[in-house]
């Protein structure tokens, strides 16, 4: 394993997710916890047909990009 790339992509990911939560939690206090988990569980969804739709062709890419980058 490269930890040259895995430490930074793993504090950026860590870092997004904190974003999500920050605005699941923010909605959740203007609307109440049932309608903002809904709507995240149907984005999580969306997200996984959209993943699935595309075979994951569509992050063969990044993944080029980002060992270009470390090499």
């Amino acid at each position: 394993m490269d930890w040259t790339a895995f430490i930074p992509l793993y504090l950026t990911a860590s870092v997004e997710w904190v974003e999500a939560f920050t605005i699941v939690l923010a909605v959740s206090l203007t609307i109440g916890w049932g309608a903002s988990l809904g709507a995240a569980a149907a984005g999580l969804v969306t997200l996984l047909a959209a993943f699935y739709l595309v075979g994951g062709q569509a992050l063969v890419p990044v993944v080029r990009q980002a060992h270009r980058a470390a090499a």
